[in-house]
């Protein structure tokens, strides 16, 4: 079952300050605006051990997340990777974006780890996008989904997760809709930007992080040729199509 639940500043049930959709496996929490500073102590630890992987996905604002000595910046433009089973710091100021916990195997048994993994992806392009475009559509749709819809959109994001993060260049079918969708919206903002003029096959890739191979498979699967993506603006002329 999925459930949803909404927190509200002062109890005043205006603007939502944070909205969480969550099953037994997975948890997503869609925060508005927050302000906010909690330890994680090696007592917590030891008295309430918790091994899910929080995935932190910043849109705007800023949170520092802290391991002992290290501490790691979340900004707008990386997903942080961390886990609660060792001690831990976290305070934000004003933070908009997602924070998505998942069960440490979700992530250690596809890519072999043994111990609890700290890490960041890249969210500008390639795998980053794609999870970023997928976590908002997971929150957006949050009123029609089931938990089992919750629970398979999740498993995705597991699965595109593990390939950031190891260097996986094999997209699925379902990836590959996703990347030819992504490339359809940069287009559509290049064409409205400035008619077009600046468009091209090697430029949309280098922005999507993926070969121009990759991105125009990907289209052409979709049932999009990008010969006829440009109009008059010169497609062919600039990628040698």
């Amino acid at each position: 079952m999925l459930h949803a639940d909404y927190s509200f500043p002062n109890g005043l049930r205006v603007q939502p300050r944070s909205i969480q959709q969550r099953t037994a496996r997975y948890t997503l929490h869609t925060l508005v605006d927050v302000g906010h500073h909690a330890r994680h102590t090696a007592r917590h630890v030891r008295q309430d051990p918790d091994e899910r992987y929080r995935v932190f996905v910043p849109i705007s604002g800023m949170a520092m997340a802290g391991h002992g000595n290290d501490d790691g910046l979340i900004t707008p433009g990386a997903a942080t990777l961390t886990t609660p089973s060792m001690p831990m710091e976290f305070s934000a100021s004003g933070l908009r974006g997602y924070v998505l916990k998942l069960p440490v195997r979700d992530i250690s048994e596809p890519l072999g780890l043994i111990s609890p993994l700290s890490a960041q992806i890249d969210l500008r392009s390639g795998y980053g996008m794609m999870l970023v475009d997928m976590i908002q559509n997971l929150s957006k749709w949050r009123d029609t989904l089931t938990g089992w819809d919750f629970n398979t959109r999740c498993a995705d994001l597991a699965v595109l997760i593990c390939k950031a993060l190891g260097g996986d260049a094999h997209l699925s079918c379902a990836e590959r809709g996703l990347l030819a969708s992504l490339a359809r919206q940069r287009m559509r903002q290049r064409i409205h930007a400035d008619g077009g003029r600046t468009l091209s096959l090697a430029g949309l890739a280098v922005g999507l992080g993926w070969s121009v191979r990759t991105v125009q498979a990907a289209m052409a699967e979709a049932g999009t040729r990008t010969a006829r993506c440009c109009g008059k603006s010169g497609w062919r002329r600039r990628t040698g199509g």
